[in-house]
């Protein structure tokens, strides 16, 4: 949309007419796109779909197979299907003269890597995108993301304070975010009203109880109250192994010695 705006004040010339072939590409990933949201409402049918969708975008390549878009779905379903080596080889041939199709390959790229416990490729991938696009608050809030990962978590307060992502830091994410950075600098009383004002926005959200209540509790300060919050995070996410350290450090700080081995044992 925004390319296709940015033509329209430039008079630039209107995009040529799909041929034929590029019309049944288009086509084809639509029918990718139906998929997909078929799954999304009946998830026993993920798998089948997932093959289908494959089978579709590989023929809607051949028949336009310098699409970016098409490039990067079929990318991002090889990666749903851990198959990360080729869904970044696809990646790799979105063209730069698409700059929009080529910045999200870029961090598609990044996504991979990162899954794959190359925090340092995916940051240096994200630190080139965010230099390419200083106004996107999207690749701006990603780059922050990874610092945090990455623990360079002064460099990813000064990202998230940045002016373009002044929207976001309203929002739930910003303030979680920005919690857990100023945390990991031992901003403890910034980082608890940053958490908190989350809280608000997200009461049941299981990995926020857990991080706030297991600061409460790690620090001494509301050790009951931090103790509540993590065992109803625990109640949400019983295979969180994070929530279940966390519970079990709550009952070692209560005195119950005895079920804080059992929990941790687990």
């Amino acid at each position: 949309l925004k390319a296709a705006r940015d033509r329209a004040s430039r008079r630039g010339r209107p995009p040529a007419v799909p041929t034929h072939q590029q019309a049944a590409a288009e086509a084809l990933r639509l029918l990718s796109t139906e998929l997909q949201i078929m799954s999304a409402a009946n998830p026993s049918q993920t798998e089948g779909a997932q093959q289908y969708r494959r089978l579709f975008l590989r023929y809607a390549l051949a028949l336009d197979s310098r699409n970016p878009q098409l490039m990067l779905e079929m990318g991002q379903l090889l990666a749903e299907g851990e198959l990360e080596r080729e869904a970044r080889a696809l990646f790799e041939q979105v063209p730069p003269a698409d700059p929009v199709a080529y910045a999200a390959a870029r961090q598609e790229i990044a996504f991979s890597l990162a899954r794959e416990d190359r925090n340092d490729e995916a940051l240096a991938e994200l630190r080139r995108v965010a230099a390419m696009r200083p106004d996107d608050p999207g690749v701006k809030f990603n780059l922050a993301a990874q610092l945090l990962t990455s623990e360079r978590e002064a460099e990813a307060l000064a990202v998230l304070d940045d002016p373009v992502l002044a929207p976001i830091r309203e929002q739930f994410i910003g303030r979680y975010y920005r919690g857990l950075a100023l945390e990991g600098l031992d901003r403890w009383d910034e980082a608890e009203v940053e958490l908190v004002k989350a809280l608000e926005l997200q009461p049941d959200n299981a990995e926020l109880l857990n991080n706030l209540g297991y600061m409460w509790i790690d620090r001494g300060t509301r050790v009951a109250e931090g103790a509540e919050m993590v065992s109803r995070a625990f109640a949400a996410a019983p295979d969180s192994g994070n929530v279940q350290d966390s519970l079990g450090w709550a009952q070692f700080r209560q005195g119950n010695y005895e079920a804080a081995v059992l929990t941790l044992e687990e």
